[in-house]
């Protein structure tokens, strides 16, 4: 059957339209089509939103692939009879595990939008005009959930954060509280962490940023760690 046939097989289980997929694994429902018409296959990221929205587990979806391969072994039979034991939490937790490592193995890529503006990590930079290009880098645990690239400058965030460094953010609304992220203040871009009263720097040269009552401010998404150069390709 494939995967694609099996994704439009849950899907349909549970009453559900491309679009609705879509929605509900953040991509549009275009990109479900291409996956159940094996154009295209999810991406990590996606794909553990998939297993999740559709009640599945990757055995159900790669079961006619392992079906098509050579007889399992007493060893990998033994695994799989250990692996159908488990409640839902522990297939979750197994499934997690081997998509990472596949990836990893089979040496996965990820293409990421990198913002060419820089974003203060000092007193404050300008975000113009996003002018972007597009960033390779390698599909790892720690690259995962990661959805665009940023550049700091300044040395406010010091020593977590340097002048030049690229780092990866996670687009998402909002941060808790002492926990970095990628801000929009009147018009200025930081990578700061969240306090309660203001934007803080790591670096204690530099003071608090206090947020007024009548400043614009906006958190484009958490700062989940540095690029290191040899996760780009």
């Amino acid at each position: 059957m494939g995967i694609g046939l099996r994704i439009r097989e849950a899907r349909e289980k549970l009453g559900l339209t491309q679009k609705e997929l879509g929605r509900r694994i953040g991509v549009t429902p275009s990109a479900v089509a291409n996956y159940e018409n094996g154009i295209s296959h999810p991406k990590e990221p996606v794909l553990y939103r998939l297993l999740k929205v559709l009640e599945v587990d990757a055995n159900y979806l790669y079961q006619d692939i392992s079906a098509a391969r050579a007889p399992l072994s007493p060893a990998e039979r033994a695994h799989l009879d250990r692996y159908r034991a488990l409640d839902r939490y522990g297939r979750d937790l197994v499934d997690t595990v081997l998509l990472k490592e596949h990836a990893r193995a089979a040496g996965a890529t990820l293409t990421l939008p990198f913002f060419q503006d820089k974003v203060s990590a000092g007193l404050g930079n300008f975000v113009g005009n996003n002018t972007t290009e597009q960033l390779s880098i390698r599909l790892l645990p720690e690259t995962s959930g990661s959805d665009y690239v940023v550049q700091v400058t300044g040395d406010s965030m010091e020593p977590e954060f340097r002048d030049g460094d690229l780092v990866l953010v996670h687009s998402q609304p909002e941060v808790d509280l002492g926990e970095v992220g990628l801000w929009i203040l009147n018009g200025d871009g930081y990578i700061k962490q969240r306090g309660r009263e203001g934007l803080l720097s790591l670096n204690p040269r530099y003071a608090p940023i206090p947020i007024g009552k009548e400043d614009s401010v906006q958190c484009c998404g958490k700062v989940l760690r540095r690029l290191k150069q040899e996760w780009v390709l």
